[in-house]
């Protein structure tokens, strides 16, 4: 934030590192958001604009995989669940 603040045209900056986003207001008339980016790029950081629809997307598909993996978990524990019992009874 204190880096990026140095930039003139910038009104503010808040970055919250749980969602890793950084909510920028700056100035149209004195500085272009392509050039804010590129001062964030500099400082090692990946930096493009929100986009709810793509987010939700990522978001959709990340669950989708968590669920596969758990139906994936629970059917190789229903596995061992049968091996152990087998091994108990005997």
């Amino acid at each position: 934030e204190k880096q990026v603040s140095n930039t003139a045209g910038l009104v503010s900056i808040r970055v919250n590192t749980t969602t890793n986003r950084a909510l920028l207001a700056w100035d149209k008339t004195q500085v272009r958001l392509s050039e804010l980016l590129s001062v964030i790029h500099k400082l090692g950081y990946k930096a493009a604009p929100f986009e709810a629809d793509k987010q939700e997307a990522s978001y959709h598909r990340m669950m989708k995989q968590y669920l596969y993996r758990l139906g994936i978990a629970g059917l190789a524990t229903m596995q061992v669940m049968m091996l152990a019992v087998a091994l108990y009874l005997e």
